[in-house]
């Protein structure tokens, strides 16, 4: 979105979310001053990968602003919100491509060419329905930042959503640091997301006519790409033979090997709308009332998937490697039994942990190796606590 052009197009962005054709933009604050949200300069330099703009006097990113409007009336208000300004290029055809080859990933082909690569790209539009469909579901509401409005232009490769800035928020971006992250908070995260994960639980049909959403990765899919998780295994344990020991190792090879068995317990099971990204980069919390609410932004990986996939994908980023297994079942347990509730249906406990245990086989040789690339490029502080923790929740649950 050219620089020029931002004020009409924010002002015809809010008049769609804020329901009003009468508002009228008076300033703009903070236009073309990307936010770094308290992020590091290595975070923000993947960040411009990731947002890569078409053009060098676009804006691109993320970006908070303070706008001065008017409804109509003349009286002048204010509103904070942040605007996300991508195009198509975004975490499946440039960062995770790009990033594989500065690291000297070699793989057997070009990583958009693997199938389920789809899960990482597209999201200029995933994230954009989904706040779309805010005002028709409370769960939305409630835990997503509220939606202010946005602005496609395929044919100029323009996707902007406007959404609120949250300026009151707790344990945001905390992935660095977890330690604020009590159990008590955790079991509330999942029980946010459990509540979204009831929306479209099992209901295939509407699930299907999302064709903005990719269809689910299937054991077709996997066993397909099998030259990818056996690239990423091999990568990892020899960038990181320090935290990628020769048992872990080993391990992931014999999750690879039996792909076969336990994704088809996967397939089987339903699905629902999953983050896909759920963990303390992308969630945090806001006070309302006397307590905290979970806040769940950035849902532009957004999959068709089983609901253990955000369940594993938080408790690995937030739980350490010496966590009791009664801890972790009690986490589980929570989250299967407020989704029970929510989308009033019955699940049954072995079926649950089933599906737990194949998310759990997934996170060790797809996305937790993805993290390590990522780390060899652009250093976090916490792929190797990640690491570490997975194969703790491994050797309780999902030894093959």
């Amino acid at each position: 979105m050219n620089r020029l052009e931002a004020p009409a197009i924010i002002q015809d962005c809010l008049r769609k979310g804020l329901n009003n054709p009468s508002l009228r933009v008076i300033k703009i604050s903070g236009l073309g001053k990307a936010s770094d949200f308290g992020r590091t300069e290595t975070d923000q330099k993947w960040r411009r990968i990731k947002y890569a703009p078409d053009r060098l006097d676009d804006l691109e990113g993320i970006l908070p602003l303070e706008i001065t409007y008017d409804l109509g009336s003349g009286a002048e208000q204010k509103l904070n919100l942040m605007m996300k300004a991508r195009t198509r290029t975004g975490i499946g055809t440039g960062l995770i491509p790009k990033t594989m080859a500065e690291v000297g990933l070699e793989l057997d082909r070009p990583f958009p060419e693997y199938l389920t690569s789809r899960e990482t790209v597209g999201g200029y539009m995933r994230e954009i329905e989904i706040f779309r469909m805010q005002s028709r579901y409370p769960s939305l509401q409630k835990y997503l930042p509220r939606y202010l409005g946005d602005h496609v232009n395929e044919s100029r490769n323009e996707f902007i959503l406007l959404e609120e800035l949250i300026t009151d928020g707790a344990l945001m971006d905390s992935a660095d640091d977890v330690s604020g992250w009590t159990p008590e908070l955790i079991n509330i995260a999942i029980e946010a997301i459990a509540d979204i994960h009831a929306i479209f639980y099992g209901k295939d049909d509407q699930l299907s006519a999302m064709n903005w959403l990719e269809r689910r990765v299937t054991t077709e899919d996997m066993l397909k790409d099998e030259s990818l998780w056996r690239g990423l295994a091999e990568f990892t344990r020899k960038r990181f033979p320090d935290h990628i020991t020769e048992k872990a190792y080993r391990r992931h090879l014999g999750i690879i090997d039996t792909i076969s068995k336990w994704h088809l317990v996967k397939d089987a099971m339903r699905h629902t709308l999953v983050h896909d990204d759920f963990n303390p980069r992308n969630s945090g919390f806001r006070s309302l009332g006397s307590g905290l609410v979970p806040v769940i932004y950035d849902w532009e990986l957004a999959l068709i998937d089983i609901p253990q996939r955000d369940l594993v994908e938080m408790l690995v980023f937030t739980l350490s490697d010496t966590v009791s297994r009664s801890q972790v079942d009690e986490h589980v347990e929570r989250h299967r039994t407020r989704l029970e509730s929510a989308a009033a249906t019955t699940i049954k406990k072995d079926d649950w942990m089933e599906g737990f245990r194949c998310e759990l086989f997934l996170e060790a040789i797809n996305r937790v190796p993805l993290q390590w690339v990522f780390h060899s490029r652009f250093p976090s502080g916490y792929a190797v606590r990640i690491s570490r923790t997975l194969e703790h929740l491994l050797s309780l649950y999902a030894d093959v």
